[in-house]
């Protein structure tokens, strides 16, 4: 990022106090422009027009433009010196400018409802805090009152909410509330301040019925608050949901908040967090945009959501646009390059959406939204294991656009993320479904992949779609077992010959380590769930100062030297002790993009030297797959279900159906009447949606199982059913 960029996206979301700082690395930066790219990138988005509002670029001054409003046929935008520009957007392809109003500072935030505007106003070192506008004839606005407060440093972002003002200063603590009632005589009536360890460093506010949602911008003391509004001028703090890089913006739709910290380039995750009960929130997603095709970008900015799609505006890298067909996984389905700096995106109608562009004015641009939606993609194995499966097979369904986007399906193609050298294969349109099989290279490293979709219709208009596709390891992966691995290094001062200790080849480790296992190549650990290795006290005596600490990726545990479980070791058993250290254990979760392992680190003290050998990583190796195929058939059931099983008794196949009424992680499995389980018919997390299972009567091992009486049962989250089926040979 060139430092110019970096002051003006930093002061701009900045509480005042820090401005300073940040225009005095602005005026040691290169002078310029922000070019805009003369051959954008875009999907499904067309560019329509723009009006030029900013100034030419000054030496020691940040861009001109902030954020927008649209209402009707005006849009309404702000301006760092100090100006409203009032804008007449009838015909996007020639914008043209009514009105201007002056303010006392810049104008960062605008909202309208009605005939009134009301301007967030924030200057450096002032308080002054809002302005509220009659725009009832927008070409002669009348400026009605002003309102600040001693101590506010301005106001940053504000939400209207019937007749309150909640106002976010972020250069001051705290949230304040404005009586609107009388708009040329508004009054504070309300403050709030977060009583529950929060920074109280309010940036955002966004309100949806009477929650409003509050984000703490800072990083490690900030996140989501939800405030109970019942009382509008005495918020009410119903939880707080801590997140660690904290929160610039939120956004709240139904049941979900979409929620983001800015900043961090294409990188930067974007949250989900499911709000059903507003007095325990919870993470359900967290998801991001494709890799730009060229340069990194700065990061996301502001989002907004209408009509079942969310905005992100991305500063230079322009605006994405994401489908919540399924509000809990947001699929990227447009995006533009164009502008200079985009602050913010705002819908209109018929596809138009406007950008304020800091560097340049108002864009418009019409998102062609696809026909056609990707709604399911059944995998068959759901888990791939390397050198045991060779193919995936594809089953795809799709629904036309919930908004009455006229067309049809022309193709749909597939292609397995990291088989660059591989074309996409077109799917076969079969039974209502698209289905196909992809090659999984023999050579393709284990780790976690994307099967990348894409839906075109009968108008060229794309709907891409991501599903997580695993590939598993098919062993233990052997870090040391009698010498190092080819492909790892030691580092530290234990010494990496191995010596026979009790019949078994060891490293040996003295009173004080410090012994650092290193791949060559960073790598992917999808598909291995424990580290493991053998110990064994040797020498080594009880004392107060003993230690022993294993990390793995950034997190560590100690072990310790009492007890019985995986997680501690004897120092009185002078044998050989198994250790395994579950990835849960260590904190490591596999995510979406997976973290990456860089170093196995074992480090202590002991009071005499002891001795560690067969040193791996525990494969989670799946079962053998039976013959199964899954089909997810509908969006949202009402109810948890697991129906009986069809036909019943069944001699070749029998299908099994059940229901889900949430996300959850699932297993769906097979028992004799003992209780041993025989079979795995499906694993993992699965969206909403009522789902259907072939099975051929075949345990895990492939072999054909016997007549008689058998359960199938099925766990997701903490709600577990479990049936009887009859098998008959």
């Amino acid at each position: 990022m060139e430092p110019i960029a970096a002051a003006i996206v930093l002061a701009r979301s900045t509480p005042s106090r820090f401005l300073p700082l940040l225009i005095a690395l602005f005026a040691t930066a290169s002078h310029g422009q922000f070019p805009t790219d003369p051959n954008p990138d875009s999907l499904n988005i067309e560019f329509v027009g723009q009006i030029n509002l900013t100034g030419e670029p000054v030496a020691d001054r940040l861009p001109d433009g902030s954020d927008l409003y649209v209402s009707g046929d005006i849009a309404l935008m702000g301006d760092f010196r100090g100006i409203v520009h009032i804008v007449d957007i009838s015909d996007p392809t020639a914008m043209r400018e009514i009105a201007q109003v002056r303010t006392p500072g810049p104008a960062l935030d605008i909202k309208i409802a009605g005939d009134l505007a009301v301007i967030g106003v924030q200057q450096r070192s002032t308080d002054f805090g809002l302005i509220v506008l009659d725009i009832s004839d927008p070409e002669n606005p009348v400026e009605l009152s002003r309102l600040f407060e001693p101590g506010w440093n301005g106001v940053h972002n504000l939400f209207l909410h019937r007749d309150r003002a909640y106002l976010a200063h972020a250069g001051s603590l705290g949230m304040s509330v404005v009586d609107l009632t009388d708009p040329r005589a508004p009054v504070v009536s309300g403050f709030w301040l977060h009583q529950d360890g929060f920074s109280n460093v309010v940036h955002d506010v966004f309100i949806q019925d009477d929650l409003a949602f509050i984000s703490d911008i800072a990083s490690d003391s900030g996140g989501l608050v939800i405030l109970d509004l019942q009382d509008p001028d005495n918020p009410l703090t119903l939880s707080s949901l801590p997140f660690a890089e904290g929160l610039h913006s939120a956004w709240a739709v139904g049941n979900y908040v979409y929620c983001n910290q800015e900043f961090g380039g294409w990188q930067r995750r974007l949250y989900v967090v499911d709000i059903t009960n507003p007095r325990q929130p919870k993470i359900v997603h967290s998801f991001g945009v494709r890799p730009p095709p060229s340069d990194a970008f700065i990061g996301p900015h502001n989002p907004i959501v209408r009509d079942g799609l969310l905005y992100y505006a991305y500063y230079d890298g322009g605006v994405r646009v994401f489908d919540l067909l399924d509000p809990t996984r947001p699929m990227e389905i447009g995006y533009h390059s164009y502008p200079g700096f985009a602050w913010s995106a705002q819908p209109h109608d018929d596809g138009l959406f406007y950008i304020a562009d800091s560097s340049v004015g108002i864009e418009a641009f019409r998102f062609h939204e696809p026909a056609f939606a990707i709604r399911t993609v059944a995998t068959a194995p759901p888990i791939a294991v390397r050198s045991r499966h060779q193919s995936v097979e594809l089953k795809v369904s799709a629904v036309p656009s919930p908004r009455g986007i006229s067309g049809a399906i022309d193709q749909v193609s597939a292609r397995l993320s990291g088989d660059d050298s591989a074309p996409e294969q077109k799917l076969i349109a079969e039974g209502g479904f698209f289905t196909g099989t992809l090659p999984i290279p023999a050579d393709l490293p284990t780790g976690r992949y994307h099967l990348q979709l894409e839906l075109t219709d009968d108008r060229g208009r794309v709907y891409p779609f991501e599903q997580i596709y695993d590939l598993y390891p098919e062993r233990d992966l052997e870090i040391f077992k009698g010498a190092l691995a080819e492909d790892w290094r030691l580092v530290g001062n234990i010494s990496g010959n191995a010596d026979i200790f009790d019949r078994r080849q060891s490293l040996s480790l003295p009173e004080r380590f410090r012994a650092t296992f290193e791949p060559d190549v960073p790598f992917d650990p999808t598909g291995y769930r424990a580290l493991r290795f053998f110990f064994h006290p040797g020498t080594a005596e009880d004392f107060a100062t003993n230690a022993l600490a294993i990390g793995v990726a950034g997190h560590t545990v100690r072990l310790s030297f009492s007890g019985g479980d995986s997680l501690a070791v004897s120092l009185a058993d002078k044998r050989w002790q198994t250790v395994e250290i579950p990835f849960a254990a260590l904190g490591i979760e596999i995510t979406d993009p997976p973290p990456e392992l860089h170093a196995v680190l074992i480090s202590g003290n002991l009071q005499g030297t002891a001795h560690i050998a067969d040193l791996a990583l525990v494969a989670a190796i799946p079962p053998p797959i039976t013959a199964v195929r899954e089909q997810r058939e509908d969006p949202r059931p009402a109810n948890f279900a697991l129906a009986q099983n069809f036909p019943n008794p069944f001699n070749a196949a029998t299908t099994i159906r059940f229901a889900l009424a949430d996300r959850a992680q699932i297993e769906l499995s097979l028992y004799n009447l003992r209780g041993q389980r025989i079979a795995t018919l499906a694993t993992g997390e699965r969206s909403a949606g009522l789902y259907s299972f072939a099975w051929d009567g075949r345990d895990d091992n492939g072999h054909v199982l016997a007549s008689g009486v058998y359960l199938y049962r099925l766990r997701a989250g903490q709600r577990t059913e479990t049936r009887k089926l009859t098998l008959l040979r």
